[in-house]
Order: structure tokens, then C-alpha cells, then sequence
């Protein structure tokens, strides 16, 4: 990790890119590949050999990560994924200039305090973990260094988002051992930022958070982005004045664009200004976080801190400058629990570009802010003969940006519950206060969008559907609902 990113995050890229390469390999060589116990055997059993690794165009050689790869693993031997370095290890694999400040101190203070020194940069002392919405959740642990790193990159959140002491926020994350609301935590803290966090609905409720916004008169809100339409949708409701808010800040999941409008009309409804509404992408195996330029121009990009790579979802291949694929994630610097090529799931429309940021003028690469879950492409066995392929992605779309729906639920299941049945889809939607859902143009917009038609659609207030998706009570609330035998 540099020591300036004033300095480096302005630098052509090409000086960015060559750093980049050089703090790679290093980490690689010298960390990953003889302390890591997962990669050590991965490496070698792919006959990978770093005697001329040069960076970034090399990692095509390494073998990708997935979530189920780590499970794997994880489930015979509970340290897999975390670096473990050895005394033995450190003497053969580090450099002299690593190994010298080591001795010094071993010289000046004895064993223990070398010890102590190793431990400082290695030892986990922090947790976060996956959600485990498809999975069982997965821990990830952190290093002093790796909560150094949380702190480094929240400084970097706030000054790409023009958040200064001057700010009082308002941070509805759940709390949780989860990134979003650390790093939130940590962006304050490093920031010098006022930041008040209620913890959102799980703990004190949507009442809580409205008299803690009606309160502070914060300038800023940040949360899961259907958790905050659902209180700026109440602070209007009850004639909450927001004359201070002028920034946004999303996280933990994905941002359709009409979301994006609602939540600037709320804003204005309550007597504020249009907010800058800024997306943040991160994920729990990455430890950090990145945002959106407020100029939507892109999530900004940490080129000391990790590689992100764009690849075709099915052939693996590396793809180029503005090209769409599955993003790919490899950590550099990160102890404790770390990854190497690890597979997102997540597709960018559009990858990544380089060349300064038209709008703030920053160099480092930015990943296009269009991002989806590869997931959400799933097969509907529609009629016995054959299945379809269904975006669900686009199904949301859809739901999201008819004005006279405020909440709504998708649920797949089997007609008449029969497991031997065709698959079906059922739509659960909320009416707009004062406003009529016109249930054929609803049915109509998804046949466009997605080729399928929902089997049947269910009207309901919207205390039944704020409760169905768990918008309250839950981490991330359940938009799209999978009912069918595995």
C-alpha cells in the first residue's frame, strides 16, 4: 500500500500500473505462496512458478478462486485461507530488507519482541463474514494491518465522495460482522467525520432512525438502498424536513437507476436540495471498498491495494479496456484471511477504463458502475418440455421503475407445490400511496423485458410486503425468493 494517495491516485497510469505490478509480485513471492496453505498447494499442483512472474498480465497463470473452493477448504482445516508465516519460512522467502528490521529487533529486544512484531502485522483480531444468502457464511479475518487497510481505504471513500469534518451523517447499516457497516465505521473514524449509527431497522427501528433524522439534520445518509427509500419514504410521510442532505451513500447492494431517482425525489419532497446519490462496491472477500465518483463517472479503483479483473463468465479469458464480464479480485498487501483470483459473481457492463476521470480528474482505473448478479440469471422449467433462461435482474428492473408500485416480491416456486411440476413465478406488489397497479401493463413490461409472464400476481399493503422481505428485521432484505426443490 503507498504512503500518499493524494499523490498516486493523480500519477499517468502507467506509473500507477508498473507499482502495481511490483507490489504484486512481491506479495505474492514473498507472502501468499509459501505462508498461505491453500495457495501453496494450489500453486504447486498447477505447476505455477513466480522465478518470472512480472505482475498483472501473469495472473492468467494462476488458478481462480470460488466461494465453494473456499468452503472446501475451510472444512478441513479452519485456517486455510489465512497467511501463516513461519520462522522458517520468513529466514528462505523474505527479502533482506524485510528480514533486517526483524533482527534488529530481535538483537535490541529479544525473541518476544520479534515475535510481537510478526504478530502485529499477522495475528487476526477482527472478523467479518459473508451474508450467506446462498451459502453458509464464510469468516474472513483481519490482521492490525488489515484493520490499518479498512481504515486507509474509508479515508480514500470520504475524499472521492467531498465528505469532510464539516459533515454529520447518518449511517443506517445493520449492525453486523459485515463489511459494509465497518467500513462505513472506519471512514468516519479516519475521516474525522461525524457519523451517527443507529444500527437501522433491526435496532432501533424505522421510528428510531426518523427522530434521529429529524434530530441531527444530518447532510448525508448512508445504507442498504431499499432500507433508506423506506425511511426517506417515511420522513416524507410524516413531513420530515431534509433542507441539510446533500449526499447519498449506498452499499450491500446492487442500484437499479430508477431507485436512484426515487430517492433524489424523496430528498427534494422533504425540502432538501437533489442529493448526490454515490453507490459504494465491495465485497467481504476483498476487505475493502470502493465509490462511485460523484460524477458517475465509475467506481474508483485502489491499484496498491488489489487487482480487479474483468473475464469472460465462461471461458475464463481475461478481457480488455470497456469490456463487460465477470469481475475477478486478487488481494495485495491483505493478511489474515486473503484471495487470489477470486471469482465475484458480479458482471460489470462495460469493465474497466483507464484515462483521468473526466469529472474529479483522478488516474486510477474505474469499474463501470452497471453491475448485476450473475445469479440472477437463473432456468425456469416453464413447461415440461423445456426451460427458459430468466434475468431476474431485468424482472426488478421492471418492478422498480413503475411509479405506482412501493414495494414488491418475486417468488419462484412449483405449481401446486408438486416438485414434479413446471416452475412458475409469482409477483407479490405494493400499490403508491393514492395509486392503482395496472396489473396487465405489469404483466406485458416483464414479457418484453424477460420473454416470461408472472403466473400471478398478488396485491397487498405494504406492511405485508415491507415484512415479507424482511426490509426491517433482516441484513439485506429478500427481493427474489427461490421456493423450488433443490
Amino acid at each position: 500500500m503507498i504512503s500518499s494517495w493524494r499523490r498516486f491516485s493523480k500519477r499517468p497510469w502507467e506509473e500507477q500500473s508498473s507499482i502495481q505490478d511490483k507490489l504484486l509480485t512481491a506479495y505474492l513471492k514473498e507472502d501468499v505462496a509459501p505462508f498461505h496453505a491453500y495457495y501453496n498447494k494450489a500453486f504447486k499442483e498447477n505447476g505455477v512458478d513466480f522465478t518470472h512472474f512480472k505482475g498483472v498480465k501473469d495472473l492468467k497463470n494462476l488458478p481462480f478462486t470460488t466461494k465453494a473452493d473456499m468452503i472446501d477448504a475451510i472444512d478441513e482445516d479452519t485456517t486455510a485461507f489465512i497467511l501463516k508465516p513461519t520462522p522458517e519460512g520468513i529466514k528462505e522467502h523474505w527479502p533482506l530488507k524485510r528480514k533486517a528490521p526483524l533482527g534488529l529487533t530481535k538483537i535490541l529486544g529479544g525473541s518476544e519482541s520479534a515475535k510481537r512484531m510478526i504478530e502485529k502485522d499477522f495475528l487476526p483480531i477482527f472478523m467479518t463474514a459473508t451474508t450467506g444468502r446462498t451459502t453458509r457464511p464464510v469468516p474472513f479475518m483481519y490482521s492490525k494491518t488489515d484493520v490499518n487497510r479498512l481504515r486507509e481505504s474509508g479515508k480514500r471513500l470520504a475524499g472521492i465522495m467531498g465528505l469532510t469534518s464539516k459533515d454529520r451523517l447518518l449511517n443506517v447499516f445493520p449492525y453486523a460482522p459485515h463489511l459494509a457497516f465497518w467500513q462505513v465505521a472506519f471512514a468516519g473514524f479516519e475521516g474525522g467525520i461525524f457519523i451517527l449509527s443507529t444500527g437501522g431497522g433491526k435496532t432501533i427501528g424505522t421510528a428510531g432512525n426518523i427522530r434521529m433524522l429529524d434530530r441531527i439534520q444530518p447532510s448525508g445518509m448512508l445504507g442498504v438502498p431499499s432500507y433508506l427509500y423506506h425511511v426517506l419514504r417515511t420522513a416524507r410521510e410524516q413531513k420530515v424536513s431534509l433542507k441539510n442532505m446533500k449526499s447519498i451513500v449506498l452499499g450491500a447492494e446492487k442500484i437499479a437507476d430508477t431507485l436512484r431517482d426515487k430517492l433524489v425525489e424523496l430528498t427534494i419532497e422533504c425540502g432538501g436540495e437533489k442529493p448526490a446519490v454515490m453507490g459504494t462496491y465491495g465485497f467481504t472477500e476483498a476487505k475493502i471498498a470502493w465509490t462511485e465518483c460523484p460524477g458517475g463517472t465509475g467506481y474508483h479503483l485502489y491499484p496498491d491495494m488489489g487487482v480487479v479483473e474483468i473475464i469472460n463468465p465462461d471461458t475464463g479469458e481475461v478481457l480488455g479496456e470497456g469490456e463487460s464480464g465477470e469481475i475477478v479480485y486478487t488481494a495485495i498487501g491483505a493478511r489474515g484471511t486473503m484471495v487470489v483470483r477470486y471469482r465475484t459473481g458480479d458482471y460489470s457492463e462495460g469493465g474497466i477504463t483507464h484515462g483521468p476521470c473526466p469529472y474529479c480528474g483522478l488516474t486510477v482505473p474505474r469499474l463501470n458502475s452497471r453491475i448485476t448478479r450473475l445469479t440472477n440469471q437463473t432456468d425456469m422449467r416453464l413447461t415440461k418440455v423445456k426451460g427458459t433462461l430468466v434475468d431476474l435482474n431485468h424482472i426488478g428492473a421492471v418492478l422498480s421503475g413503475a411509479r405506482e408500485i412501493e414495494e414488491w416480491q418475486v417468488v419462484l416456486k412449483k405449481r401446486n407445490d408438486d416438485p414434479h411440476d413446471v416452475d412458475e413465478i409469482v409477483f407479490y406488489l405494493a400499490p403508491a400511496t393514492g395509486m392503482t397497479i395496472d396489473v396487465k401493463a405489469i404483466e406485458n413490461a416483464v414479457a418484453e423485458a424477460t420473454e416470461v409472464k408472472p403466473a400471478a400476481i398478488h396485491i397487498e399493503d405494504i406492511e405485508k410486503i415491507i415484512e415479507r422481505i424482511g426490509l426491517e428485521t433482516e441484513l439485506k432484505e429478500t427481493r427474489f425468493l427461490d421456493t423450488r426443490p433443490d
